[in-house]
This record gives structure tokens, sequence and C-alpha cells, in this order.
């Protein structure tokens, strides 16, 4: 018994000394990294969502921005309308503007006003812009902005944005102003 004592324990310090790690030892620096590797993705994961909702957020911004200036350009009124996630066409958004109707009198028509390459699609005379990064519009609406001078009228409407359990609001008020929440 004490030689296979005596055995263990020369074999287990030629172990630790001649060969490396232990079993043991290994086993601990593999638990450590996946539980940081664990930490680091769900970080990443949280970043990215970040990244994804504030570009999205940025874009739709933009694009209400474009419809007002359009408006008070060409004098004329001017829609867009952001459609939600349970519409027809789901996460995307459109623009509409005032023109001479055929009786006579003025009616709202599709407009293309997209920005560059926006990855627009198009159906009849409708031109639809995705929301990029595949955000969710969880709430839509329709904006009306009417030029009326100097200054502008708008119709309030807000916009939610959603990725995860991240949500971004663009409200616009009766003034035109635009506030991201």
């Amino acid at each position: 018994m004490q030689r296979a004592l005596r055995s263990f324990k020369t074999s287990s310090s030629r172990l630790r000394l001649g060969d490396g790690f232990t079993v043991v030892e290994l086993a601990t620096v593999i638990l450590i990294a996946g539980v940081l590797l664990g930490v680091a993705t769900l970080s990443f994961s949280e970043i990215n969502r970040g990244v994804r909702i504030s570009g999205a957020t940025k874009q739709v911004e933009e694009a209400i921005n474009r419809a007002k200036t359009s408006a008070r350009q060409e004098n004329v009124r001017t829609r867009i309308v952001i459609h939600s996630s349970s519409e027809p066409h789901p996460n995307t958004y459109e623009f509409y503007t005032n023109v001479p109707g055929e009786g006579g009198g003025w009616e709202m028509k599709p407009v293309d006003k997209s920005a560059g390459e926006e990855g627009v699609y198009r159906e009849g005379e409708h031109v639809y812009v995705p929301v990029a990064n595949g955000v969710m519009v969880e709430q839509g609406c329709s904006i009306d902005f009417q030029p009326m001078g100097t200054s502008l009228k708008a119709t309030p409407g807000a916009v939610t944005l959603r990725v995860g359990h991240r949500t971004s609001t663009i409200t616009v008020d009766e003034a035109g102003r635009i506030t991201l929440q």
C-alpha cells in the first residue's frame, strides 16, 4: 500500500512538474474562459441592438426631415407614411406629395424621395423604403406637412421602433419639431 501511495505521489508530482497542467487546473481555466466568453457574447448582443436601433432611428428621423424640407421647398403639402410591422408593407415608409388633380383640385400622390440606395422597392406608383437593420416598426403613423407662408403646420404623430427589448420613439408636434426619446 505504501508503495502504491508513493507511486501515486511520484506520478502526480511528475505530471505537475514535467508535463504541464493538471486536469483540475485545466478544467478551471476552461470554466473561467467559458464564463468570460458568455459575458462577452451577451455584452456584444446588447451593443449590436443599440447600434441597430440608433441607425434606424436616424434613418426615420432623416426621412421625416426630408418630407418637411420638401414641403417647404416645393410649397406643397407633403406626407410621410410609416408602416408598422402589422401592415401590408411592414417596417417601411413612403412619401406622398400634393399634385394638381385631373378635376382641377389637388390630390396626394406617391413620390420617390428616397435617399440614394436605401433598398427601395416599388409596387405600382408606390415607392417603399425599408427601415434599416431589420428594426421593427412597432407603431407607425402618417404625418402631413403643410407650408403656411414662412411657417409650417404638421399633423402630430409618433413612431416607435423596436429591437429586442430596446425601443426608440420619434415624435412630431404641430409645429413640425421632431423629438427623439
